[in-house]
């Protein structure tokens, strides 16, 4: 029988993957608009819980870039304008596995095009990624070592306050601060993810809780976190 991490493993690839090999976020869908960005939080659980890593993250996102290096929802652009979200799946991906030359690449091209990061063929507000600055910050910080420490105290203050959560968080902001969290501990201290999963602890919830509502109880992302929240990773099933 399968310990929980195996079979975690076995779930992701034959319950909560769509047809492009990126993670679901129910798996009753079929695709997803996000599904760099679930893919790559499904990547901070297995760094996080000593799970076997996923060796095609760089092949996911080459298939979702198109010929101008701008990245889109899905390989096949279905899904209109891409958002930041995917790109911190990007960033968060990349650093996991240290593989800083796919966001060197990325923020080149946010330069070259001065942010203006149109997939749909329309050029709107909306296409100017600039407007999440904390997220090319993050970029710029991993990309190039002189600028890291610079750039540490802008990155600080939006740990601490905006990515924080409070009583009126849920769902998404939940694991938008997370993967957040991860990223500035990946990149700086540990400690950022530690302190504000303790955060979240004193507000009555957990990471684990907070997927069974987002994801539903039987996703894969559910399934483990808990089992790790209640010290059952080793459990054969």
């Amino acid at each position: 029988m399968p310990t929980i991490k195996e079979q975690y493993i076995l779930d992701i690839k034959n319950k909560a993957s769509d047809k492009w090999g990126m993670v679901l976020p129910q798996i009753t869908w079929t695709d997803s608009g996000n599904g760099i960005y679930y893919t790559a939080l499904d990547m901070t659980l297995r760094d996080r819980h000593d799970v076997a890593q996923r060796e095609n993250f760089i092949t996911l996102v080459d298939n979702c870039t198109n010929n101008r290096g701008v990245l889109m929802r899905t390989p096949d652009n279905s899904y209109g304008q891409e958002q930041w979200d995917n790109y911190l799946g990007v960033f968060i991906g990349a650093i996991t596995i240290c593989n800083v030359e796919i966001v060197k690449k990325f923020l080149k091209t946010a330069f070259k095009n001065k942010f203006v990061l149109d997939t749909d063929g329309k050029v709107e507000l909306k296409d100017f990624l600039l407007r999440f600055p904390h997220i090319w910050a993050l970029y710029g910080a991993f990309s190039y070592k002189p600028v890291k420490y610079l750039l540490w105290p802008v990155l600080h203050l939006v740990s601490k306050l905006s990515m924080r959560p409070t009583l009126k968080t849920g769902g998404s902001g939940i694991n938008l601060q997370y993967m957040f969290n991860y990223a500035m501990s990946k990149l700086y201290s540990d400690k950022y993810l530690k302190n504000w999963l303790i955060k979240l602890t004193k507000l009555d919830k957990s990471l684990g809780s907070n997927f069974m509502e987002y994801f539903s109880a039987e996703h894969p992302f559910s399934l483990l976190e808990t089992a790790a929240e209640t010290n059952k990773l080793t459990t054969v099933i």
